[in-house]
């Protein structure tokens, strides 16, 4: 009797490999390649973003410490000063807490967009390292000011934590160098993930341009909701701390916000993700939402402040709430477009690839049956 063939099967056609089911832990924070797909410059962009990130976080940090110092001096030297300079130090305490928080959302949607390769949102880290950019100049005329209003109370009006010089004016410093160094550099990473992202979605797509159009619209869709969420939080710090606004009206605009910040981008990403109708319809109402409430607080603000104008710190912080207010509207409104634009490409192919790239990505996608005796 002849003996059986025992030689081992042929391999799965490439693309069809086996995978590991659970990712590691170094598998889901760093870029990994996926057959065809390099990640070099992937990685390349999250250690610049990384590094980036986190000097100028400490950089901001030591900015907030040393006026906490400050703040102490104060109360120390005149409890009757401090009194009077309390708006101004909330002002800027509110302002530099919220700085903080956008470097390290700087960090996060930069991380994620790469992740993710969501080409759109890398691209808007471009325009967002510019608004980092005025901010930290904006930063440093109004703390030489605010310093100005400061040193007469104090006992010692030399007192070197008033005084905006050593590494206190370093940090200020530091910060739009840092910034303005990575405009440049991310610009060209940039360009180079443009590259690997590119043939990533086209292995998606196919090539089909009806589809390349479904996957930019949704890519846009992904990083409005992400810039959104960022930007009415801030919007609603502002808000609760900067205007007059009773405690029950802090409790309840808190809950009500931590509520909505979850539920209303879930139902747009797994509405338009997974092509569900009911969670797209909640989400745009949810928008409208949104949109209603932050007019309601913008008026609201100013009529408090007509009537009791004593009672709350809005004549100085009107130019960041209302910057705030306004982009927070304008990108939830341009959100809730989207989202309706992503309601009509449903049944256009995007799910179905979706959904296939993460059978590939899992090691679930089954390589196709080729009948070598046909």
């Amino acid at each position: 009797m002849a003996a059986k063939d025992t030689a081992p099967p042929p391999p799965p056609p490439h693309g069809f490999e086996a995978a590991d089911h659970v990712k590691s832990f170094k598998d889901r924070i760093i870029p990994k390649q996926t057959d065809d797909v390099t990640v070099y410059w992937s990685r390349a962009t999250i250690l610049a973003i990384f590094i980036a990130g986190v000097l100028a976080i400490v950089c901001e940090s030591w900015i907030m410490i040393n006026e906490n110092w400050l703040i102490n001096n104060v109360k120390a030297a005149s409890p009757d000063g401090y009194n009077d300079l309390e708006e101004n130090f909330l002002v800027g305490q509110t302002y530099h807490g919220i700085f903080l928080a956008a470097f390290l959302f700087w960090m996060i949607v930069t991380w994620d967009g790469v992740m993710h390769k969501n080409l759109m949102q890398v691209l808007s880290v471009n325009i967002y390292n510019f608004g980092l950019l005025v901010y930290s100049f904006l930063q440093i005329i109004q703390t030489k000011t605010d310093l100005e209003f400061v040193r007469p109370q104090l006992e010692n009006p030399d007192d070197p934590t008033a005084s905006n010089t050593g590494l206190f004016l370093f940090a200020q410093v530091m910060l739009p160098a840092i910034i303005g160094f990575v405009i440049p550099s991310f610009a060209y990473l940039t360009y180079r993930l443009h590259g690997e992202f590119g043939w990533r979605q086209y292995r998606i797509t196919g090539g089909s341009k009806q589809l390349e159009n479904v996957f930019f619209t949704y890519h846009i869709l992904l990083l409005l909701l992400k810039f959104s969420v960022f930007f009415v939080i801030g919007f609603t710090i502002f808000d609760l701390v900067l205007t007059a606004v009773s405690d029950k009206g802090k409790v309840i605009i808190g809950i009500s916000a931590a509520i909505v910040g979850i539920l209303v981008p879930a139902c747009g990403y797994y509405g338009a993700r997974n092509e569900r109708k009911h969670l797209i319809f909640l989400y745009m109402f949810g928008c409208l939402c949104v949109l209603a409430y932050i007019v309601q607080r913008v008026w609201q603000a100013y009529y408090k402040e007509y009537e009791t104008p004593e009672s709350s710190y809005f004549d100085r912080s009107k130019l960041p709430f209302m910057l705030y207010a306004c982009l927070s509207f304008l990108l939830v409104l341009v959100a809730f477009v989207y989202g309706f634009i992503c309601l009509g490409n449903f049944n256009r192919g995007l799910k179905e690839v979706l959904d296939q790239e993460e059978k590939r990505r899992k090691g679930e996608l089954e390589a196709p049956v080729v009948d070598l005796d046909a």
